[in-house]
């Protein structure tokens, strides 16, 4: 089961694109940290999926190559925290992480982690365990009631819940703390000052001293997620106002911040490192070094996750657009690209809005769609005005059905004869969650279910396919195209002529097995992304690939992915690139130029193929092909990220390479195998069982 874990860890910490063409921009740079720990040379923060670390108090954030949750710190040790691993732990300071699941039994998943008496405690069903640094295993500590939760302090390990707060004692068995705790409250938090406790839930504070008796000291919706000592008082933020108590949780009072930048509900959580307060949450950090009176955001530099909404290639340029889930909040605003997507640039001067969807141009003037409203930009997207009449309205799309009406559509449906200036409302609501955009199929409108007949000034449901309204994905050869995909990889698309009354079904080929996840059209051409699932060497194997076509019928194989964007992933591109993104990546691109001269001058590509045998003992074969010749290393590494071997670092020519790797001084487990040159990286997973 060891490597089982091994496996699922490995999953987790690597994640690049394996097709050699397909190549990560690392950018662009956004992200919104939640968690946030460290002490006053490094700080760490989490964007709820991925760690970084900071030097300089998060103006400038580096990735550690760790999937986790949350990060902790005792006094001699770093932990990251995985929600289906267990953890990894670092004596180094956060430099390299080991995985530790000895101890653990094999069905354990850690909900909850805590710091308490400067060690690492996790709770797995009922059982809480305690983390060995020096032997590197889990030893069970107690018994606690399934479903609670684990908050620490400075001399305690309390299991919470619903009306009930426990304390771990020296046998190993949860006690009752104090009396007159309410049976109808949910406890959250627990926090240490002097010798008094403090516990935190949905509904406030309740504080117990030497009498070990439980008493309100304080009451608000949303209580307190976390508490924090500064300078002898108490504080936190509790529905969106920072609190203080200069008496130990008897008395509170709202801190009057002077700055316009303040702790509201998007920053529900509370930290201090060193004399720095640290607001987190939804929305880019904020910080104040003067007890909360003024705060400042911290930076996004280097952050991964930019909850990308599209990507969208304009002339000389790429957009990409920032946005949460419609309803949800976040988003940084519209990204632009000068060099195909290597460099990026956040535009945001004159957006009222920075959750954008989608960047159109019309004209000679982009448009960005966004949460509040239509915003026009007149300079190639570096500088953005909302159009008045749009304010306050979700906009998804834009489109000009001339060049004088124009469609906008949202939430709601307009028509608008003077750059949007002045609006007629055309559709009442949408209700889509989705946003789609605007299609035009020779003449006939489509929004979703939605399609109008007469430049957007009526509003009928699209025909249907067995008595249900499809949407159009994309047009293609003057047709709109529609696809659906079930759990089990059965696809079906179907295609709407201009006058059809009716969806008819497409007899494709080339896509057995492949669960279709998106549809778009690009030069002429449809592209498909999904992914197919199979056993190979009685291993569940997941494949992503984008497939495409010339004729709407036909499909085949276009690139393939070890692990590739998931989530909600957009494509475009221009006569150079194909540009890839999703909400859960940075951007990715694909050279159609270096394609075309393979395809003419070399069949091979910058390929690391699999390693045979694989499992092996002790020694393996590695091959590897070049489309030129090029400076390139081979390593290998093991899974806490130490570099095992070099197995070549220097110039290679183009054409087939085969190294070997023996192991026999190592021990059975999995070890990653990586490929770099200077533009590109491949990586493979091995297991070496002995």
């Amino acid at each position: 089961m060891k490597y089982v874990y091994l496996f699922l860890a490995l999953l987790f910490l690597y994640t690049p694109l394996s097709n050699a063409q397909w190549t990560n921009t690392n950018g662009p740079d956004g992200g919104y940290v939640i968690h946030i720990s460290g002490d006053e040379s490094t700080l760490f923060g989490s964007t709820g999926s991925m760690i970084y670390q900071s030097s300089d108090k998060g103006s400038v954030w580096s990735k550690v190559d760790l999937a986790a949750t949350k990060v902790y710190l005792t006094s001699n040790l770093v932990y990251a925290q995985h929600a289906a691993l267990g953890g990894f732990v670092s004596s180094d300071g956060g430099s390299t992480f080991e995985l530790i699941v000895d101890g653990l039994p094999t069905t354990s998943i850690f909900g909850f982690v805590t710091v308490a008496r400067d060690t690492i405690f996790g709770i797995a069903g009922d059982k809480v365990y305690q983390l060995d640094p020096t032997e590197k295993r889990w030893n069970e500590k107690g018994s606690a009631t399934f479903g609670n939760t684990l908050s620490g302090t400075k001399s305690e390990l309390f299991a919470l819940g619903f009306g009930s707060v426990k304390s771990l004692s020296p046998s190993g068995s949860f006690a009752t703390y104090g009396t007159g705790f309410p049976t109808a409250e949910f406890p959250t938090f627990a926090f240490e000052i002097g010798n008094l406790m403090i516990v935190t839930t949905s509904a406030g504070a309740w504080k117990s001293g030497s009498d070990s008796v439980w008493t309100k000291t304080f009451t608000n919706i949303g209580g307190f997620n976390t508490l924090v000592e500064h300078e002898g008082s108490v504080m936190g933020i509790s529905y969106g106002k920072l609190m203080t108590s200069p008496d130990s949780g008897s008395t509170w009072a709202e801190v009057s911040v002077e700055s316009e930048l303040k702790p509201s509900l998007n920053y529900p959580n509370l930290y201090k490192i060193g004399a720095t307060l640290y607001a987190a949450g939804i929305q880019i950090p904020i910080k104040s070094e003067d007890g909360g009176l003024n705060w400042t955001e911290t930076g996004i530099e280097g952050l991964k996750n930019p909850i990308l909404s599209g990507i969208f290639a304009i002339d000389d340029f790429v957009f990409a657009t920032s946005s949460a889930a419609p309803g949800g909040n976040g988003g940084f605003g519209v990204y632009k690209s000068t060099d195909n997507g290597l460099t990026w640039e956040l535009k945001t001067e004159g957006l009222v809005s920075t959750r954008v969807f989608r960047v159109r141009k019309i004209g000679a003037n982009l448009y960005a769609a966004t949460v509040d409203g239509l915003h026009v930009s007149t300079d190639d997207g570096e500088t953005w005005t909302q159009i008045a009449s749009t304010k306050g309205n979700t906009i998804s799309d834009v489109f000009a059905v001339d060049e004088n009406k124009m469609v906008i559509a949202g939430t709601k449906i307009w028509t608008s004869t003077d750059g949007g200036e002045t609006l007629t409302e055309t559709l009442q609501a949408t209700f889509t969650a989705s946003l789609p955009m605007i299609l035009d199929i020779t003449g006939r409108l489509f929004y979703g279910i939605y399609m109008s007949e007469d430049a957007g000034d009526t509003w009928i449901a699209t025909p249907k396919f067995n008595n249900t309204s499809r949407g159009a994905d994309l047009v293609f050869d003057d047709q709109a195209y529609s696809f659906w995909s079930d759990s089990r990889g059965a696809v079906s698309i179907y295609k709407l002529t201009a006058t059809a009354t009716e969806w008819e079904k497409v007899q494709i080929t080339g896509l057995t097995g492949v669960g279709i996840t998106h549809l778009y059209e690009l030069n002429n051409e449809i592209y498909i992304y999904g992914s197919s699932y199979a056993f190979i060497d009685g291993a569940f194997v997941v494949s992503y690939k984008l497939y495409k076509s010339t004729n709407g019928i036909d499909f085949e194989e276009h690139s393939t992915f070890d692990e590739a964007p998931t989530g909600t992933v957009f494509l475009s591109g221009n006569d150079s690139y194909l540009f890839m993104c999703s909400v859960n990546s940075t951007v990715y691109r694909y050279s159609l130029e270096l394609t075309s001269i393979q395809s003419e001058q070399n069949p091979l590509r910058f390929t690391l193929l699999k390693n045979y045998p694989n499992p092996f003992n002790p020694s393996t074969t590695i091959s590897l092909e070049l489309a030129k010749s090029e400076q390139i290393k081979l390593e290998v590494f093991a899974l806490n990220g130490q570099r095992i071997q070099t197995l070549a670092n220097g110039f290679q020519k183009a054409g087939s390479h085969s190294f070997q790797f023996d192991a026999s001084n190592l021990s059975s487990g999995v070890y990653v195998l990586r490929l770099t040159s200077e533009s590109q990286m491949a990586t493979h997973k091995m297991t070496l069982i002995k």
